[in-house]
């Protein structure tokens, strides 16, 4: 079962993330959060496999904060895919660098989600 968070500042999108990923069997969102600091707080508690991480200002200067998170879960080995409006090549690269394995537009199918989640916590083969 891979255990998921999802930080999203939107209600509506976190909403709408569980549902789309309740189809998954081997998926279990943990928990929904709207900030990073509240996922921070949160990682005392439980150790999510994966975090989706929403981003929604498209100005890199406010991407500290997410930045720092991914670092902070990378660090911790829980792996990151960032969920965006729409593609920023700086954004992208920062992300990125900071560990973060997927960048992602928010609008991607279902099928597709649930594959990059899968597809990220496989073990390589020896």
């Amino acid at each position: 079962m891979i255990r998921l968070l999802i930080v999203e500042k939107h209600l509506a999108v976190r909403l709408a993330l569980q549902v789309r990923l309740h189809s998954a069997p081997a998926i279990e969102v943990d928990a929904s959060v709207a900030s990073p600091a509240d996922a921070e707080m949160l990682l005392e508690t439980m150790s999510p496999d994966v975090a989706l991480i929403g981003l929604a200002s498209g100005r890199v200067r406010d991407l500290e904060p997410t930045i720092q998170a991914i670092s902070s879960f990378v660090a911790r080995g829980i792996q990151v895919i960032v969920l965006t409006s729409f593609v920023d090549d700086m954004e992208r690269e920062l992300v990125l660098e900071a560990g973060a394995g997927c960048y992602l537009l928010k609008q991607i199918d279902s099928t597709k989600l649930i594959a990059e989640i899968e597809n990220l916590v496989k073990v390589p083969a020896s």
